[in-house]
């Protein structure tokens, strides 16, 4: 698995000629000849082009002596040797002959780890699939690097950093102007957790039915965008877009009601049951599964699940009223097993009916943070756990185009608007976007795809995970040691394939508590490992969902007591909103200002002197009533 021949030979061409080793040291690297002279000679050459001196012999004598390599016959075997002209087939040669030495030895490797040290297949699998990464790079890992390589290196870094003049923008784009100004844009290897508090409500089991608002039943995984729900108020609710994924599910059993299932991050909706202190009879309360099973049962016997009493004379149907049992019904949460879910996110206050009237909640969290980076060209990633590719696209099209969401959502588009989503469509189609949406998916997963992927395709500057509580991990021992893997996993695959990765994890509700809502690094879900793995964590917050939310509540009470209340919140077509910078590694902490319009659910860059805002489009949706935002949730990210 290798000719000394053809390496003595690119070897005195480049002494004869050094003009040509720039272009072959693009290509070869020092390790890739057999023998050890001949790395010696390659790694000397490196040397001397790195302190602009002559490749030649006299100098190469010299660097050799100097490190304790010099081997003159060795030396004198290469300058015997006939100087090539056209070097690319014997180069070729050499880096097969490498390669096939490196994947020999990873054979042996391979029998080694897996028959005498019996190690677990899942870290056979990932230790084997980083060294065919790094053979396919070319690029084995040195067990340390000397300080001389580390300086020259940095003195490059900084060279190029001068080069940028006063150039706000080193690393990635992130897409804001002001955000660039605080962290100098993702660093290449830079974890960024980007965190928002957790969608109200989530998804349901397959099989399970809903009460549509023509008072048929239809199985969740058959409802269809556009189509109308039966809301808890006896009006409509318009399904807006669809979820599917694989997530924990448990039954919700009820003593007067249906059963059904739910994932783990599904909100129940429950009604107090008794007077105690603060806590008053019929007080509704929005929890998620995965924090109710941990309550006491105390807690539990307090709250019941609850149905709604239609107004029969605004519904289009005749209901029989001895079907349904109306009473409030205790409830038991018990795991099932992992399997599909299925759901939507739907309109107005987001709460619909099952089948025998059980109140449920249902939408959506999303990351968009693909729009800017593939308009300028670059490559993402994206692993999509939850919405379907379908889906994404269609956001995406959305933004290129300024066609309302619900508008592509049901193809009411004008003549002029089917052009533009025609132009939008072929311009999406030559971008580089990669989605992975097959809902489920383990640090290992993700690992090998992005790996291969990015050998694919080098131009992938940024991954993107939604979102990294729905990866799964292998340790037995917790949900938090799983999450303390994944974080663990995904910094080191960003060192590794020097891109920023960027995963969307959620807020614990208990931020909801506060008096001051503003999100802390504590209010991480499952947060000890995610806060330490991170380079950068953000927060969004906007105040104005909190008053408005709260002014709401307290008109609704006043309602149920039969009094009258004004409504004192001022619905604006723009709100103040704080990017949070809860940690940063490399810079400072801090918050930058953004405007966020609700009109179009974009994002822009708070005026700056002047400056045109910059605008990051995320979707527009001219049919959302802004004015009834009954649940508690930030804005998609």
């Amino acid at each position: 698995m290798y000719n000394l021949n053809i390496e003595r030979a690119v070897l005195s061409a480049i002494i004869f000629d050094p003009q040509i080793f720039e272009e072959l040291a693009a290509k070869l690297k020092a390790h890739d000849f057999y023998l050890p002279f001949h790395q010696h000679v390659f790694a000397g050459m490196e040397e001397l082009a790195r302190e602009d001196k002559p490749i030649d012999e006299e100098f190469l004598k010299s660097k050799l002596s100097s490190n304790g390599n010099y081997d003159e016959v060795a030396l004198l075997d290469i300058l015997a040797s006939n100087p090539i002209s056209n070097t690319d087939a014997y180069l070729g040669e050499i880096k097969a002959r490498s390669t096939k030495r490196a994947l020999a030895t990873l054979a042996t490797t391979i029998k080694k780890v897996t028959i005498e040290d019996d190690l677990p297949t899942d870290e056979v699998m990932n230790m084997v699939e980083k060294k065919l990464y790094e053979i396919t790079q070319n690029s084995t890992s040195e067990d340390f690097r000397e300080s001389k390589e580390i300086t020259l290196s940095m003195i490059e870094e900084i060279n190029r950093l001068k080069a940028l003049g006063n150039s706000k923008l080193l690393g990635i784009d992130t897409g804001f102007h002001n955000l660039n100004d605080k962290t100098q844009g993702f660093g290449k290897g830079d974890l960024v957790i980007i965190a928002a508090r957790p969608a109200m409500g989530k998804c349901l089991g397959k099989g399970t039915n809903v009460l549509m608002f023509d008072g048929t039943l239809k199985a969740v995984e058959e409802v269809k965008v556009g189509e109308l729900l039966m809301g808890d108020d006896s009006t409509p609710r318009k399904v807006l877009s669809l979820a599917h994924g694989r997530e924990e599910m448990y039954w919700v059993r009820q003593n007067k009601g249906i059963d059904y299932r739910v994932n783990k991050s599904h909100i129940l909706s429950l009604k107090r049951s008794r007077n105690e202190g603060k806590h008053k009879h019929g007080d509704i309360l929005n929890i998620e599964v995965s924090d109710y099973i941990e309550k006491s049962n105390k807690f539990k016997s307090n709250y019941k699940g609850y149905k709604a009493k239609l107004d029969f004379s605004k519904l289009l149907f005749t209901v029989d009223l001895f079907k349904y049992d109306l009473e409030d019904s205790d409830i038991k949460v018990e795991y099932d097993k992992v399997d599909d879910y299925y759901g939507f996110e739907i309109d107005g206050n987001k709460l619909f009916l099952l089948e025998d009237m059980t109140v449920t909640h249902n939408t959506s969290l999303v990351l968009n943070m693909t729009q800017k980076a593939i308009e300028r060209g670059e490559g993402v990633a994206f692993f999509s756990l939850e919405m379907p590719a379908e889906q994404l696209m269609l956001r995406l099209l959305s933004t290129e185009t300024s066609i309302p969401l619900q508008k592509l959502r049901v193809g009411d588009l004008t003549d002029d608007e089917w052009s533009n989503l025609s132009k939008a469509s072929d311009k999406m189609a030559g971008r580089k976007l990669f989605v992975d949406d097959g809902g489920l998916a383990t640090i290992h997963h993700v690992r090998s795809k992005l790996r291969k992927l990015k050998a694919k395709h080098p131009e992938i500057t940024m991954a993107i995970i939604d979102y990294l509580q729905l990866m799964s991990g292998d340790s037995s021992e917790g949900r938090q040691q799983v999450i303390s893997e994944i974080s663990r996993g995904l910094k080191q695959l960003a060192r590794e394939l020097e891109i920023p990765i960027l995963a969307l994890s959620q807020l614990n509700r208990g931020v909801e508590s506060r008096d001051n809502k503003r999100p802390m690094l504590s209010d991480l879900r499952e947060s000890g490992s995610i806060e330490q793995d991170a380079d950068i964590v953000m927060f969004v917050y906007r105040d104005d969902v909190y008053r408005e939310a709260a002014e709401k509540e307290r008109e609704m009470k006043a309602k149920a007591e039969g009094k009258e209340y004004e409504n004192k919140f001022q619905n604006k077509p723009e709100e103040d909103t704080e990017l949070i910078l809860g940690k940063h590694r490399n810079g400072p902490t801090g918050t930058v200002k953004l405007l966020f319009q609700k009109r179009f659910t974009r994002f822009v860059d708070a005026q700056r002197d002047g400056d045109v805002p910059f605008e990051v489009i995320y979707e527009e949706d001219g049919n959302m009533d802004t004015r009834d935002m009954g649940n508690i949730e930030l804005p998609m990210i």
